[in-house]
């Protein structure tokens, strides 16, 4: 950060898993041309009281879902940069007490909610994070582009651009392991960071501009479902 001369990092996995990684390279190529569209989605399905899942104080009790955006707005942010400029949400409700009667710390009636954005580089992209549709669990990214999109983890488009890019994360220093949840994006986010600290010029994928950028665009989603999926502007974040 400028002022104290020290690295910040949101430690957001989703910037160094497999698909993450690839986009972002080829997007940096100019593999995808003008970037379109791009497609964000986090399904976590669990009982309304998440009794799977501990959370401290039971903050995960009602979360509304685009308070929790990083593992799906990231497919655009941690790939481009970028920010989104509007919103219209779309939130779906439930029948259960924790949503039907908001009893939860948060008022919110919403299991599910899909984000509608526009983009800074003039596109479109729809995240979801939906914690009440059985039957998925997973992150999944994709990108669309005049020249080319990325799905189902192939690029499709012009392979002279991108055949001399490594789309496989680069190596980590010995002793490291390869593996871990997330993707085994863990000792990639810790590498980066610290190479950040050591390295002369480095720049962590996910500093403080970006972090911003990913996490308020989703309190914003909330708020746009919240009212009916009124469309809002989204504010943006600098440094």
């Amino acid at each position: 950060m400028k002022k104290s001369g020290r690295v910040y990092a949101l430690f957001e996995t989703t910037a160094f898993r497999p698909q993450a990684i690839a986009m972002r390279r080829i997007y940096e190529a100019g593999g995808f041309g003008q970037l379109a569209y791009t497609e964000g989605e986090y399904f976590h399905p669990s009982d309304p009281n998440w009794k799977s899942i501990g959370s401290y104080k039971g903050w995960r009790i009602g979360l509304p879902p685009q308070y929790y955006p990083t593992h799906s707005n990231g497919f655009y942010t941690c790939v481009t940069h970028g920010h989104f400029t509007e919103v219209s949400c779309v939130g779906t409700t439930s029948d259960h007490p924790v949503y039907k009667e908001r009893k939860n710390p948060y008022g919110n009636p919403f299991h599910s909610e899909v984000a509608f954005f526009k983009t800074s580089d003039g596109g479109s992209a729809r995240m979801t994070v939906a914690w009440g549709l059985p039957g998925y669990h997973g992150e999944l990214g994709r990108c669309f582009g005049t020249m080319g999109c990325f799905r189902n983890d192939r690029f499709a488009g012009d392979s002279s651009i991108v055949k001399n890019l490594k789309l496989i994360r680069a190596g980590l220093p010995p002793g490291v392991k390869n593996n871990g949840h997330h993707g085994g994006s863990h000792p990639y986010l810790t590498d980066d960071f610290l190479r950040a600290i050591l390295v002369p010029g480095h720049k962590v994928c996910v500093d403080v501009a970006t972090a911003l950028n990913t996490t308020v665009s989703g309190v914003y989603a909330h708020l746009s479902a919240l009212k009916g999926g009124e469309t809002l502007k989204v504010p943006f974040f600098s440094f």
